[in-house]
């Protein structure tokens, strides 16, 4: 991602304050042009009154947390390091996507497309999303049974995420060495292919585009396994497969934190007074 802007900061905090708008809206069965904002501090105060409620289906403390995020950083943006207000902007992002609300921006191009960035880079680990999420509910479950209930959540996701990463970690190499053996199978299967095609005489005035095809699928899989392997040997996970898996990234206690907001069922098996 480039380097971000005030201007990206502002647009961000209107998705959210537009997102909320739409949420109430939704909810009362009114059209968005039927609760005009006379001006944002209004939006803001509006938005803060219902922080602690769920309205139309979705917790709205993420959304204010988020929105107050940004305000803060806002107040501050010129003193603040470009590192910081990338990673800042990207949690805020990240964290908004994460809970699943209901988008609004997509009448903002730029907005629209670091978006659908951030759901197709999702994508490419969505079966093992899934499955550490799995991990994630019954770590929580297990340890709230073991020890009690938490306080809160942020207590509750600090508590066991030392636990989380080392069962992470132990589902990532059981993932790459299980990825590793398709690959394999498909550079055999390619290579045994390639040999029948081998068989037939050579034809000099006719370019063989599929024994092509065979050899650049066998690079590609092997290029995969090398990366994979080289990957769990050295044990860089994260720096060598980048976004491949799910769960690295530098603010992921907070995402998880976001995500578990909108399981109230899971909260009430693990958090104090709810």
């Amino acid at each position: 991602m480039k380097n971000i802007t005030r201007l990206d900061f502002e647009e961000l905090l209107d998705e959210f304050l537009n997102c909320f708008s739409c949420l109430i809206c939704t909810q009362l069965g009114i059209s968005t042009d039927q609760l005009k904002m006379p001006n944002k501090e209004i939006h803001y105060s509006m938005l803060s009154d219902f922080k602690n409620k769920r309205v139309n289906g979705f917790d709205v403390l993420p959304l204010y947390e988020l929105s107050e995020l940004l305000k803060n950083n806002l107040l501050v943006f010129e003193h603040l390091f470009q590192n910081t207000l990338n990673d800042v902007y990207q949690k805020a992002l990240h964290s908004y996507i994460e809970v699943g609300y209901p988008m609004y921006g997509f009448d903002n191009k730029r907005l629209r497309n670091r978006i659908n960035g951030v759901i197709n880079i999702g994508k490419r680990y969505e079966e093992n999303l899934y499955k550490k999420r799995e991990i994630l509910y019954r770590v929580l479950k297990e340890e709230a049974c073991a020890k009690g209930k938490w306080k809160n959540i942020n207590q509750a996701v600090r508590d066991v995420y030392p636990k989380l990463e080392q069962e992470f970690e132990i589902f990532d190499q059981q993932w790459i060495m299980s990825k590793m053996l398709e690959l394999k199978d498909k550079i055999k299967k390619n290579e045994i292919e390639l040999k029948k095609k081998e068989k037939f005489p050579f034809d000099e005035g006719r370019i063989n585009f599929q024994d092509r095809g065979y050899e650049s699928s066998i690079n590609k899989y092997q290029a995969e396994y090398l990366k994979l392997e080289t990957a769990l040997k050295t044990g860089e996970i994260a720096g060598i497969l980048g976004k491949t898996l799910a769960f690295h990234s530098d603010y992921q206690e907070e995402s998880i934190i976001n995500h578990l907001r909108a399981y109230p069922e899971l909260l009430q098996e693990i958090i104090q007074d709810l």
